[in-house]
């Protein structure tokens, strides 16, 4: 049987924490290649807290380069990133699996302190601004940096046969299909999102699916599935 290769392409750490949940007889039923397209970096900026009330985490990268919570509060986009934000000693909420949730959810009951949103340089939308307009006192610290990369020899080399590629953001989606140069047509793609699946419509895949929703848990349980049941010939 002819093993299809399993594409990861998150920032190094995230990969390799992403395999390492997997299943064990998933793992066994694929080639393992991990090719960054994202390399992230902290900028050595220490945001002041004393005059907020709490933080906006859009990632666990955010999280990652951040101060210590010390019990403040922080208001989180998904599941995964309100467990980091746990883990790092913030008084954490989740509050929706996007961007457009949270602001939903902070103007329907606003902090009465100002909030601080810890992003990187390059976010979708402006979540600070979108809050303010709306009448949430916010503002926004970039306080990490997301280098774009190009795809290994390894990975060019994947793209040649069947492989299998989750995708969970629309800069390493639109990367990806810069990268790959029209050579996606052996992939089998699973988008975390609408907005992730977007710049890789005009492309040529073996299969692209967009989940229900944009959350890690149900994007692992699809590529469980996926690589599982996969016959090749």
């Amino acid at each position: 049987m002819v093993l299809p290769t399993l594409l990861l392409t998150r920032p190094a750490a995230s990969a390799k924490a992403f395999a390492d949940s997997l299943n064990t007889s998933v793992l066994s039923r694929v080639r393992l290649v991990i090719s960054p397209l994202l390399e992230i970096s902290g900028m050595g900026i220490i945001p002041s807290l004393t005059q907020v009330g709490g933080v906006i985490f859009t990632s666990a990268n955010g999280v990652l380069h951040a101060p210590k919570g010390e019990d403040r509060p922080a208001y989180c986009v998904g599941a995964q990133t309100t467990a980091e934000a746990t883990a790092h000693g913030w008084a954490a909420q989740q509050m929706g699996d996007t961007a457009q949730e949270l602001i939903a959810a902070l103007c329907a009951d606003p902090p009465k302190c100002p909030l601080l949103h810890l992003s990187g340089r390059h976010t979708r939308g402006d979540i600070a601004q979108t809050l303010k307009s709306a009448g949430v006192d916010t503002e926004r610290v970039t306080i990490y940096e997301q280098r774009l990369l190009g795809l290994n020899a390894a990975a060019h080399r994947v793209l040649e046969s069947p492989c299998i590629i989750p995708v969970f953001s629309p800069r390493s989606a639109a990367q990806l299909a810069k990268e790959a140069h029209g050579n996606l047509g052996q992939a089998y793609i699973i988008a975390l999102s609408d907005a992730v699946a977007l710049p890789l419509a005009g492309e040529k895949t073996r299969n692209l699916t967009v989940l229900p929703a944009p959350q890690a848990v149900i994007m692992r349980e699809a590529l469980e599935n996926l690589c599982l049941n996969l016959s090749l010939p």
